[in-house]
C-alpha cells in the first residue's frame, strides 16, 4: 500500500494525522519515518523542571534536523520553581532558541523571560536571527520588566501578554508591530494602560482583541472584529455607546456587561440596525424576580438596535452568584435564529444549572451546538456531565453536538466530554492551554465535521 502512494499523497496524509497515528505510521517504512519525524517535531512543548524536558532540549540542541523542524515551541517551568531553577532553565531556553532557526511561534511561562538577562551576553547575534511571528509571554512579578529578549523579537502578527504593561520593551514591541499585528491579548491589565505611552499609534490590521478594559480604543484598533475577555473576566465595553455610534463598524461579536448598563435605554426608533454574529452577556442572570420586568425592558431596548435575525451565537458568562435562568431564557427567545449557545463559569455547578435551564425553553429553538466550560476538575463531575448531555440532546431536535470542557488536573490540561446525536464519547486531551477558549472557530465551522472543537465561552 505504501509503495502504491506517491510521496505528495503521503505528505498530505501525514499532515492530517494525529500524533498517536503518526507514531504508528513511522514504523511502517523508512519513507514514512522520514516524512513523519519532521511533523512530530513541528510543535514542541518542554517543561524544563522535568528530566524529560531537559532531555528534549538536549535532543533539539544536538540534532540539527530536529531543531530545523520546530515551528512552534512552548517552554515552561512547572510549579513553585526556585530562582536557581528558573535561572538555569533560562540558559537552556537560549540554547534551544539558537537550535530552532525556523521557529515561528513561541510561548514562555513562569517568568522565564525575566531570568534571561544574565545569559543574553554573547548570544545577541543568535537572538537577532529570531523570525517568530507569534509570542505568548507570562510572568507574575510586577516589579520586573518582561525581559531583555523582547528587544530581539521582530514585528509580530500575534501577541499575548500576561505581565505588567508598564514596560518600555513591551511598548517598543507594540510600536514595531503596528503594521503587522493581527491579534492582541492582554490578561492582567487594560490595553489602554499598555498603550498609554503610544497615544497616537494605530494598529490597522488588528481584528481580534482579548482584554478586560477596551473602551476608548476605537482609534487605535479601528478594524477590530472580535473582542473577548480573559478567563474569569468580562469585557468592560460600553455596549450602548457602540450601538448608538458608528464605532467599530466591523465588530462581529458584541460583549455586553449587563450590570454596567444603569441608565435607561431608548428603543431604537428608525434607521439601520447593527449586525453581529454573536453576543456575550455578562451578569445577565443576576436578576431578582422583583427586578425582572425592568431587566427584560433593558434587554429588549438593547436588542432593538441589533438585527437579531443575523445573530447565530449567544454566550453567557456565569458568575458564582447564579440565581435563576429566566432572563437568559428570555434573551434566547428574543434571538430566534440562534444556533450556537454557550456558557462559561468558574465552577461546574453553574454549568449544571445552565444545562438544566435549557430544558425549560422551547424545543423549537434551532440549536445545533451547546458548549459549557468551567475551571472545575471535570473528571470529578464526569457522571453529572454524562447525565445532562442526553437530556439536552433529546430536548432539541436540531441539536447535533454538546460539549463540556473543564480542567484536566491541578497543573495543566483540559478534559473534553463530547456527545453527538449520532454517537457519544468522552476523551482526555491534555493541552498547555486555558480551558477558556474561543467561540469563533466554532461559528465558522460545521460542528458535525469538527474533531477538536473549541468550546463556546
Amino acid at each position: 500500500m505504501v509503495a502504491a502512494l506517491n510521496e505528495d499523497v503521503l505528505i498530505e496524509i501525514v499532515s492530517w494525522a494525529s500524533p498517536p497515528t503518526l507514531r504508528t505510521l513511522a514504523r511502517a517504512s523508512k519513507l514514512i519515518h522520514r516524512l513523519v519525524v519532521p511533523v512530530l517535531w513541528r510543535t514542541v512543548s518542554i517543561e524544563l523542571s522535568l528530566e524529560s524536558g531537559q532531555r528534549c532540549a538536549r535532543i533539539l540542541c544536538e540534532r540539527p534536523a530536529f531543531g530545523r523542524a520546530v515551528h512552534s515551541l512552548d517552554v515552561a517551568v512547572g510549579g513553585q520553581a526556585s530562582d536557581i531553577m528558573l535561572a538555569s532553565s533560562a540558559g537552556t531556553l537560549l540554547d534551544v532558541l539558537v537550535a530552532v532557526p525556523n521557529l515561528r511561534s513561541l510561548r514562555l511561562s513562569n517568568s522565564l523571560s525575566v531570568y534571561l538577562h544574565s545569559h543574553i551576553v554573547g548570544r545577541r547575534g543568535a537572538l537577532q536571527q529570531l523570525r517568530i511571528t507569534s509570542l505568548s509571554l507570562s510572568h507574575h512579578m510586577d516589579y520586573y520588566p518582561a525581559g531583555d529578549m523582547l528587544d530581539y523579537v521582530p514585528a509580530l502578527r500575534h501577541l499575548r501578554l500576561d505581565c505588567a504593561p508598564d514596560d518600555d520593551a513591551v511598548h517598543a514591541l507594540l510600536e514595531r508591530s503596528r503594521n503587522t499585528l493581527e491579534s492582541l491579548e492582554m490578561w492582567r491589565s487594560s490595553i489602554a494602560a499598555a498603550l498609554g505611552a503610544l497615544p497616537h499609534s494605530v494598529w490597522p490590521r488588528v481584528t481580534r482583541l482579548q482584554a478586560h478594559v477596551v473602551d476608548g480604543l476605537n482609534d487605535a484598533f479601528p478594524n477590530a472584529r472580535i473582542i473577548t475577555p480573559p478567563e474569569g473576566r468580562f469585557v468592560d465595553l460600553d455596549a450602548v455607546r457602540i450601538l448608538r455610534s458608528a464605532g467599530l463598524p466591523d465588530l462581529e461579536f458584541l460583549p455586553i456587561a449587563f450590570t454596567k448598563i444603569t441608565e435607561p435605554i431608548q428603543l431604537h426608533a428608525s434607521g439601520a440596525k447593527r449586525s453581529f454574529v454573536g453576543l456575550e452577556w455578562s451578569s445577565a442572570h443576576r436578576t431578582s424576580p422583583r427586578d425582572y420586568p425592568n431587566a427584560l425592558q433593558r434587554v429588549e431596548a438593547l436588542l432593538s438596535y441589533i438585527n437579531t435575525d443575523l445573530l447565530t451565537a449567544l454566550i453567557f458568562v456565569i458568575e458564582p452568584s447564579f440565581l435563576d435562568f429566566p432572563l437568559a431564557a428570555a434573551i434566547i427567545a428574543l434571538c430566534p435564529r440562534v444556533q450556537h449557545l454557550g456558557a462559561r463559569a468558574e465552577d461546574w455547578s453553574e454549568c449544571s444549572r445552565f444545562l438544566d435551564g435549557l430544558l425549560t425553553i422551547s424545543s423549537d429553538v434551532p440549536l445545533r451546538y451547546v458548549g459549557v466550560s468551567c475551571a472545575t476538575l471535570l473528571y470529578q463531575v464526569r457522571e453529572d456531565a454524562r447525565a445532562h448531555a442526553p437530556r439536552v440532546i433529546a430536548h432539541f431536535p436540531s441539536l447535533r453536538l454538546l460539549e463540556a470542557k473543564g480542567a484536566f488536573s491541578e497543573r495543566l490540561g483540559v478534559l473534553r466530554y463530547v456527545v453527538s446525536r449520532e454517537a457519544s464519547r468522552h476523551y482526555w486531551e491534555e493541552e498547555r492551554d486555558s480551558y477558556d477558549t474561543c467561540v469563533f472557530d466554532v461559528l465558522r465551522s460545521d460542528p458535525s465535521e469538527l474533531r477538536h472543537m473549541d468550546v463556546l465561552q
